[in-house]
């Protein structure tokens, strides 16, 4: 693994397409042209019509699922199909993960095995819907007896909870506005989630029925990806200013107070090891996004490349583009899961983020 200085650059402004998918990204099924829907207008006031996009699986035919150690070692590949696997979350108990991955072009939410074995569906497929139609993000209560999920089964995007069996999947947030990315809080009461209600893209927070709404971010930047620190006393979430890099803030979630991270010029999706000593994120790096971990201690960084890996430590650029999800942590902390697939080559001077 090439281990850096803890002050990691942005290689260029152009990012190569993915920028722009920050707003959010379209998740396809084995389709490797991306496409793009709009939601109907948002109904809580007069103001324009905006995109909501799943993330990963774009661009790709096939992404598959791996764990690594938090120091960048061990790289282990959990599946290999042709197939989409994504959004993998650990469970608290660290025996399952949690995944979405693609069933007869639909997208549903299963689970598996740590090692990578005895894959369940939760869900079936709705074959009268379109394969528009997903479900992903899944996220862990943490007792383990439930996962919040985000979906558009409805035509909207939404945040449904579910048994961790897929029982009695329910529709929380109710709300014509594009909610998605739910992130359980540690004491198993609340839930964080992203939502444009207010205007633009910030993060709040509901009880696990979807009551007591409370907004954590607002004003002119957009707010997204929130992910729990250990304590449940902080969210991370990316913050952009439109055509800016994203950077990484720390919210307190009493006072509101934002707090840049001290750890990269540009980066978004960052998430907390257990211990909070480490941090991966997705860093951008010569027009893509690739994974990284902070050793906030030691002030190192480790960068996963899983094409050196499999070539013996010689990056090859391949067939198409790498592209990479962010990390969900083991809870013992010594490892993490994430998705990696590739897309088509493409032209990025020509794809930075509209205007």
């Amino acid at each position: 693994m090439n281990i850096q200085l803890f002050s990691i650059r942005a290689r260029t402004a152009s990012m190569g397409g993915i920028a722009a998918t920050w707003v959010f990204l379209l998740l396809l099924t084995g389709s490797a042209s991306a496409q793009i829907f709009k939601l109907p207008p948002i109904l809580t006031g007069p103001r324009p019509t905006e995109l909501m996009i799943f993330p990963l699986t774009h661009w790709s035919t096939s992404h598959d699922l791996y764990t690594v150690n938090a120091d960048g070692t061990g790289l282990k590949a959990l599946t290999d199909t042709p197939e989409n696997e994504c959004h993998p979350a650990w469970s608290p108990d660290g025996k399952q993960i949690a995944f979405a991955h693609a069933k007869g072009g639909h997208i549903v939410i299963a689970v598996m095995n740590a090692d990578g074995g005895g894959v369940r569906d939760l869900m079936e497929p709705d074959l009268s819907q379109s394969v528009e139609r997903i479900n992903c993000t899944p996220a862990w209560s943490p007792d383990g007896r439930q996962i919040a999920f985000g979906t558009n089964r409805d035509g909207n995007h939404e945040i449904y909870v579910m048994g961790a069996d897929g029982s009695d999947p329910h529709n929380i947030t109710n709300n014509p506005a594009a909610d998605a990315f739910p992130a359980w809080s540690p004491d198993g009461k609340r839930i964080a989630f992203n939502s444009n209600r207010s205007g633009n893209m910030q993060v709040c927070l509901c009880d696990t029925d979807g009551s007591n709404l409370r907004w954590i971010t607002s004003g002119q930047a957009a707010h997204r990806l929130p992910t729990w620190s250990a304590d449940g006393t902080k969210l991370l979430v990316t913050s952009q200013v439109a055509h800016e890099m994203p950077v990484l803030q720390v919210v307190d979630v009493q006072s509101l107070e934002k707090t840049p991270l001290d750890i990269a010029e540009s980066g978004t999706w960052g998430v907390w090891s257990p211990d909070e000593t480490r941090i991966a994120f997705l860093e951008y790096e010569e027009g893509s996004i690739r994974l990284a971990v902070i050793d906030r201690a030691a002030k190192t960084s480790a960068q996963i490349d899983v094409d050196k890996h499999a070539t013996g430590g010689l990056s090859e650029s391949g067939n198409g583009q790498s592209e990479y999800s962010w990390a969900s942590w083991a809870p013992d902390g010594k490892k993490f899961v994430f998705a990696f697939g590739r897309g088509p080559s493409r032209n990025t001077s020509a794809l930075d983020p509209p205007s």
